[in-house]
């Protein structure tokens, strides 16, 4: 979940392949990721062996790009045989002995997928997780990488508002019930907001459980130094919250405003190009607005 690849602007990881080794171990798997991703729990990763009622609607499920589950934990059943193009992640769980298998399982991650990033960007490569010295056992000596180490959207979102509340927090007095003021505060009550559905059962939440538990109270919102903005932009922003938003569009929208309204508070030239990309948009929208008030008048 932290280095795997992901898509959707980087807000959601990759289907992704577990290989376990037998029932058991797949069961165990599933109920640990429930446990540390409560809000996922029970849709996000699936176990799918033959032991699982309905195996193949799962299978179906997990061929369609946007649909749960995302991470199909398999015992068997997905080593050979299924193509989803979208897979881009594989963990290996399991010591496999055969080399014909071994590239079998390896094939999951080789189709190709065109968009599957976004227009253009195509899938160019894929990850391994061995645990069990798989590709030492074959002596196979592939590239290696610390895996998606990029800024998600969300994670992109959370620090720009960050940074836009640093600024508005200088307002005086008079200007508290004004357009600002209102922007001050719908940006800090949804940051709050944003931390407060971080559980601290996830283990990645609970290595910053300090700073996360200071920012989920309310008070802490009234006022933040620079000490408590490096620890909200380093530590805190990226962390998984149960405060979701899956429309990307929206979101890419929601960032490209954001972004000009920083650069307008700090007196940027970017704030010309955010308005201009924000005009452009509002353009397209009113000739589709248009295109549908047409069609519905025929």
């Amino acid at each position: 979940m932290t280095h795997g690849l992901k898509v959707a602007e980087g807000d959601r990881l990759g289907k992704t392949i577990v290989f376990a080794k037998n029932h058991q171990h797949a069961q165990f798997i599933a109920q640990r990721f429930d446990a540390n991703y409560p809000h996922l729990a029970g849709h996000f990763a699936r176990v799918i062996d033959f032991k699982t009622e309905y195996a193949q609607s799962l299978i179906d499920d997990f061929s369609i790009a946007d649909k749960a589950p995302h991470i199909a934990i398999s015992v068997d059943m997905l080593d050979t045989g299924v193509d989803v193009p979208e897979v881009v992640n594989l963990v290996f769980f399991k010591i496999v002995r055969s080399k014909t298998k071994f590239w079998q399982m390896i094939g999951r991650g080789t189709r190709l997928c065109p968009d599957l990033y976004g227009p253009g960007r195509d899938k160019d490569s894929f990850l391994i997780f061995d645990f069990c010295q798989n590709f030492e056992f074959f002596n196979q000596n592939p590239n290696l990488t610390d895996g998606a180490l990029g800024r998600s959207l969300s994670e992109r979102l959370f620090v720009t508002r960050v940074e836009i509340a640093t600024e508005l927090q200088e307002l005086p007095e008079s200007d508290q019930d004004t357009g600002l003021g209102r922007l001050d505060r719908d940006i800090r009550a949804h940051l709050h907001d944003e931390v407060a559905g971080m559980s601290l059962e996830n283990f990645l939440v609970r290595a910053k459980r300090r700073a996360v538990e200071q920012f989920q109270q309310q008070d802490a919102w009234t006022r933040f130094g620079a000490e408590d903005k490096e620890v909200l932009t380093t530590q805190i922003a990226g962390l998984p919250t149960s405060l979701e938003d899956n429309d990307i569009a929206a979101k890419q929208l929601d960032y490209l405003v954001l972004a000009g309204q920083l650069a307008l508070l700090r007196s940027e030239a970017s704030f010309l190009q955010c308005k201009e990309k924000v005009a452009a948009l509002a353009a397209v929208l009113e000739t589709l607005g248009n295109s549908a008030i047409s069609i519905a008048a025929k």
